[in-house]
């Protein structure tokens, strides 16, 4: 086989490599973009239960029967306790429920708390980008799932480049 027809070959299969590298990093970061949503929806569910759960808990230890035979500072310790609890449960409903969904990757990094977040983890349904938000986050996925292939490429590529030649060589007539 001639040298010109091997060489050919080899960068024939390492362009269709590199665009295979290309594709599986920009369809692997689209995929994880495109379940953000779903799971901050489900995340919000999720910490909307527990909220109800705390407003229930305060609503018991105000009015219900079992605190009211208790002494006044054993109830007011209950209380407080309780409102504590539902302060913590509103301040982490409202970390995504009040942000917008542009931003859910941040509110749910930052501001989610971990139980929760992990507990939806643990139980997460991936779903099929159908909303606005799960394409957009889709592109925006396929987009830096690009620039990381080219930012982790570049050095290789630049390293194993032929040097450029700076003069051209001139002939003899």
């Amino acid at each position: 086989m001639p040298a010109q027809c091997e060489d050919s070959l080899l960068t024939w299969f390492f362009d269709v490599f590199d665009r295979l590298l290309a594709g599986l990093c920009i369809a692997a970061l689209a995929c994880f973009a495109a379940q953000i949503p779903p799971y901050a929806t489900q995340y919000m569910a999720r910490s909307g239960a527990e909220l109800n759960r705390a407003q229930s808990n305060l609503a018991e230890a105000q009015t219900g029967l079992r605190t009211q035979t208790m002494a006044e500072q054993v109830r007011a310790e209950i209380i407080a306790d309780a409102e504590k609890k539902l302060s913590a449960a509103q301040t982490a409903h409202d970390a995504l429920a009040k942000t917008t969904p542009l931003l859910y990757p941040i509110a749910i990094w930052r501001w989610a708390k971990p139980d929760v977040r992990a507990a939806t983890w643990g139980s997460f349904i991936p779903a099929l980008p159908t909303t606005f938000w799960s394409v957009l986050f889709c592109g925006l996925g396929a987009l830096l799932g690009l620039a990381i292939y080219e930012l982790l490429k570049w050095p290789l590529v630049k390293l194993l480049r032929a040097p450029r030649r700076r003069f051209k060589k001139r002939g003899l007539i």
